[in-house]
């Protein structure tokens, strides 16, 4: 947990296998898996994270841990998005935030607020090349939410920033604030991508999250202030 939070997650998953190889109980071995499976779709390996995500989400509805099993059936979406399900992921993780919502299951809520955010960033900043095959599936989508992609992205992080700050989330509400910063300096508002990016650096100071620290200081030094301009008298 302690690798997986500080963003260092080839060594989370070198560290739940041994959890999972050794004489644990049930929940054990589930809540080690969850984390390896977590750590495998944040490297981008989906199939490993589609595998483990499996076994979880099995184990999970065999015995009603829903704790682990609704995060990891949001998490799943995210491989499907990953994978060209845009439309269908999208409505997906905002049919996520209002069910969770409304039965008070805030952890999960904040956590598919962020992820629908990624989704709209992912559109803003164009960092992954979309296949033509997949632009032509999710044709409609892209052409009803790409305009307004910012606005939308926006808007769930600081929904997932309030809720992870109500519930003591600390570690989503760094990244959430990290990523909406990121939002902001690709709009070239470095005005509102410098106060979110310095809560986050704080927040990943705070529980130790040494990587994610190391990314966020990274992008804020990058940040080249705005020259103040000179009336010159004639």
């Amino acid at each position: 947990m302690g690798a997986f939070v500080a963003g260092d997650f080839k060594s989370a998953i070198d560290q739940c296998r041994l959890a999972i190889d050794g004489p644990a109980d049930a929940y054990f071995h589930c809540n080690a898996e969850f984390i390896m499976a977590w750590a495998y779709l944040s490297m981008a390996d989906f199939s490993q994270a589609e595998r483990h995500f499996g076994n979880v989400m099995h184990f999970c509805q065999a015995c009603g841990y829903d704790l682990v099993g609704k995060t990891a059936e949001a998490l799943s979406t995210a491989i499907a998005v990953a994978r060209g399900r845009l439309r269908a992921g999208a409505k997906a993780f905002l049919d996520y935030t209002v069910k969770y919502m409304a039965i008070g299951k805030h952890y999960h809520a904040q956590m598919a607020h962020y992820l629908l955010g990624n989704v709209y960033l992912n559109m803003v900043l164009g960092e992954h090349r979309l296949r033509p095959g997949v632009i032509l599936r999710n044709l409609g989508f892209l052409i009803g939410h790409r305009p307004r992609a910012a606005r939308l992205a926006e808007r769930h992080f600081k929904a997932a920033i309030r809720i992870a700050g109500q519930i003591g989330a600390l570690g989503i509400k760094g990244q959430a604030c990290f990523d909406l910063g990121r939002l902001y300096l690709a709009g070239k508002r470095a005005d509102l991508a410098m106060p979110v990016l310095k809560e986050s650096i704080a927040l990943f100071e705070r529980i130790g999250a040494s990587e994610h620290l190391l990314r966020a200081r990274r992008v804020a030094k990058s940040i080249v202030p705005d020259r103040p301009h000179h009336h010159h008298v004639i």
